[in-house]
């Protein structure tokens, strides 16, 4: 079972992604009292249903069985950065045929049909 007051704890866009993911509609609006979410609209019932062990082991592709590490990693996956691409390495050899490549193609005349 998650807890509702774990859920909250979540960023705002963390919650939107994890409902977008696995459809959880909004049923109400957030209710806000001293200026502390209460109720984001969702139903922890329907938070519940969605998020159980057979979903969260079907989008995580991981066969654990311990619901609350299933909702951590989803966590974790939904909030840890995109990491950039390396940068390719490109052999001298190869940027130097390119390089006569474009040199060929500026110096032919342009054929106009």
């Amino acid at each position: 079972m998650i807890l509702y007051s774990k859920w909250l704890e979540l960023s705002l866009t963390t919650r939107v992604k994890i409902t977008e993911i696995f459809g959880i509609q909004k049923k109400s609006s957030t209710h806000v009292e001293d200026n502390k979410v209460v109720s984001d609209g969702y139903l922890i019932k329907d938070i519940e249903t969605a998020l159980n062990v057979e979903a969260l082991q079907k989008y995580l592709k991981n066969n654990e069985t311990d619901l609350a590490k299933l909702f951590l990693m989803l966590v974790d996956t939904i909030e840890q950065p995109l990491q950039p691409l390396p940068n390719p390495v490109i052999p001298s050899e190869v940027v130097s045929q390119i390089q006569e490549v474009i040199k060929k193609k500026r110096g032919r005349p342009k054929v106009i049909k």
